[in-house]
């Protein structure tokens, strides 16, 4: 506990920004609540939306949010506090930053992101921009991006929820805020622990074999989480300074695969993030934004009998990312104009039995600018590019990575809307891969950037009654890349990453959604991927790209009720997420099964919505599966959170 005060006491310190702290100085359109398929920025771009009533579902994790999305698949290590990753279209996790407001959170090491480290209680919103990442933010990306915008306060209140659930999960959070929408302040806290003590299949290595099969508990995966935020809102005459700070410590037992599981591993995380964003009105239709930030993230992972194979018993792992950003927007009639450009600057330090392996320090330069123009009122025309360049100490630097997109948006009728889009792109290689990770993952200075283009083709259609409003959405993409990272072993034993061959990747994406007399509603998403390795030369009779479903499925119908009494109101949600099997290797040879989840939820609400009790249970179905490689996931799973509010 001592490691969490120390945490506490430095978050005091630090001072955060959002992007999307207060609507106000939002520089992304966000559609009205209560749309049936939501979605943010460019009309051109396909987006989606996860809102604020999802995000309060009991026991549900941002990870367990996206994987009902279409386009998008996350990789899981277990249970909730368990490292969990998402990428988009066939991407690599690398491939796909996600930000939690400005602040990007993919690790300078390898390239992802932990949801696992993010509590969806306080986000306000998930928003999830598919074959394009917006200009603005300070990465290049080639599927698309994530972005977790962090809760704000807007009015005066107060809450404390006391969350409770399966396999010894249990925390109590507290919240509190004040404001009148030009000036505001929240903060948030929460405190968790899990046993994570759930059952699973063990194979004991022979998977084709089910005769010595048997059922075990999971152990040393226990976790305690300590997480604080808070936030504020400054808005005077033309000016408006948001600050938003997160602090977080989480110690947890690193149990190891499902057939070879770890007793005595543990690992620590500790980070705190903060930046402070700016924004002023220069003059009718122009505004100026800056921001800084600093992310700092210390891990330390602890193996006394060497059961992870990780060929240290202790490797520590200290990552320093400092940001800033200048943004320039001006709107004149039909045309608007936005430049502006983003500098980071990575550290990075890996130490294994007190030994450095790894040491060093990146510098990132981006600039943009993008523009719009609007003939008509029934028509938007979009263009926008970026150039990037990094430079690393002993490592070669990169100069004029490019990348461009158009994109158009049609309205032939107020039901209908047409959309294409159309990019190149590139990604420069990271700090790990070019300097190496440990002893036997080497570097490669010479790596050259991964580049890409990508297409995308849609329509929307809204249609809305008094009684029954529809809404559905259809796109058709393509991405092609080249120039893949990969790794492959060296003659000396050691994995080292080199540029290979390309991939394709096409497929569908429909989302559909209907509300009927207010209290009823339903829907599903679908996703059709086909993931090709195109390389030429590739040996292998396998050219499906690993860890890439070919299909997804994940229906809905949910029902809310409201009256006068005691008892307020009354919803119910069922969900089904079905994702098919798909390969965890590049020659098709390891199948991971495919996942089936059917999930139950109820809320109710009493005293003029002062308290709201919901219960949710998931896996219905029992669906053993397994992520990743031999990483069994949780059965059958019941949460709940009892919610008092003030006023």
């Amino acid at each position: 506990m001592r490691r969490f005060a120390c945490v506490l006491t430095l978050a005091r310190a630090l001072l955060i920004s959002s992007r999307a702290s207060a609507d106000d100085a939002d520089p992304i359109e966000v559609e009205v609540r209560g749309e049936l398929l939501p979605r943010v920025g460019d009309k051109t771009l396909p987006t989606l939306v996860v809102d604020r009533e999802a995000t309060r579902r009991p026991g549900v994790s941002v990870a367990e949010l996206l994987r009902s999305l279409p386009s998008l698949s996350v990789a899981r290590t277990g249970g909730a506090s368990d490292l969990a990753t998402v990428s988009l279209r066939g991407g690599t996790s690398a491939q796909t930053p996600v930000f939690f407001g400005n602040i990007r959170l993919n690790d300078e090491l390898t390239g992802t992101a932990d949801l696992s480290l993010i509590p969806a209680v306080f986000l306000r919103r998930i928003e999830v921009f598919r074959g394009h990442a917006p200009i603005e933010l300070a990465a290049n990306g080639l599927t698309g991006a994530v972005v977790l915008v962090p809760e704000n306060a807007l009015d005066p209140r107060a809450a404390a929820t006391f969350s409770f659930g399966s396999y010894g999960e249990r925390s109590l959070s507290a919240s509190g805020g004040a404001g009148d929408g030009r000036q505001s302040a929240a903060l948030f806290l929460r405190a968790g622990e899990a046993s994570n003590d759930y059952s699973f299949i063990d194979d004991r290595g022979t998977r084709f074999d089910a005769s010595d099969d048997v059922e075990r508990s999971r152990t040393n995966a226990d976790s305690r989480t300590l997480d604080l935020w808070a936030t504020s809102h400054l808005e005077a005459q033309r000016i408006a300074v948001d600050f938003l700070v997160r602090s977080f410590a989480r110690e947890q037992g690193v149990p190891g695969l499902g057939v070879l599981q770890a007793i005595g591993a543990r690992s620590q995380v500790q980070g705190t993030f903060a930046s402070i964003t700016s924004r002023s009105q220069c003059a009718e239709g122009c505004y100026v934004e800056g921001n800084a930030s600093l992310r700092r993230s210390d891990t330390t992972i602890t193996d006394p009998n060497l059961e992870l194979l990780l060929a240290s018993k202790r490797t520590e792992m200290a990552a320093r990312r400092a940001s800033s950003g200048l943004q320039f927007g001006l709107a004149k009639a039909d045309v608007s104009v936005r430049a502006g450009a983003n500098f980071t600057l990575d550290t990075l330090a890996v130490e294994q039995d007190g030994r450095s392996s790894v040491s060093g320090r990146e510098s990132r330069m981006r600039l943009f600018t993008g523009l719009g123009y609007k003939p008509a009122d029934w028509a938007e025309l979009t263009a926008e590019g970026a150039v990037s360049s990094s430079s690393s100490l002993g490592a070669n630097s990169y100069a004029g990575a490019p990348e461009a997109r158009v994109g158009a948006a049609l309205r032939p009728h107020e039901a209908l809307e047409l959309f294409a889009s159309g990019g190149v792109y590139n990604r420069l290689p990271l700090i790990g891969e070019r300097l190496g990770v440990s002893a036997t993952v080497l570097g490669n200075p010479l790596l050259s950037p991964e580049t890409g283009g990508s297409a995308d083709v849609g329509a929307r259609l809204r249609w809305e009654t008094k009684d029954v409003a529809l809404a559905a959405e259809a796109v058709g993409f393509a991405r092609v890349a080249s120039d893949l990272v990969a790794y492959q072993r060296s003659s000396f034993g050691a994995l080292r990453p080199f540029n290979v061959g390309s991939a394709r990747i096409a497929g569908v994406d429909v989302l559909a959604a209907a509300r009927f007399v207010e209290w009823f509603s339903l829907g599903s998403a679908f996703n059709l991927t086909d993931a090709r390795n195109t390389s030429e030369g590739a040996t292998l009779s396998n050219d499906r790209l690993p860890f890439t479903a070919p299909w997804s499925v994940s229906p809905f119908a949910a029902v809310e009720l409201r009256w006068a009494g005691l008892v307020e109101s009354w919803s119910a949600r069922a969900s089904f997420d079905y994702r098919s099997s798909r390969f965890a290797d590049p020659a098709g040879l390891i199948e991971l099964p495919a996942l089936l989840d059917l999930a139950l939820e109820s809320s109710l609400s009493f005293a003029g919505d002062r308290a709201e009790l919901r219960l949710r249970v998931a896996n219905l179905t029992n669906s053993t599966s397994t992520d990743l490689i031999g990483y069994p996931l949780p059965g059958p799973n019941a949460h709940g959170t009892l919610t008092l509010r003030w006023p």
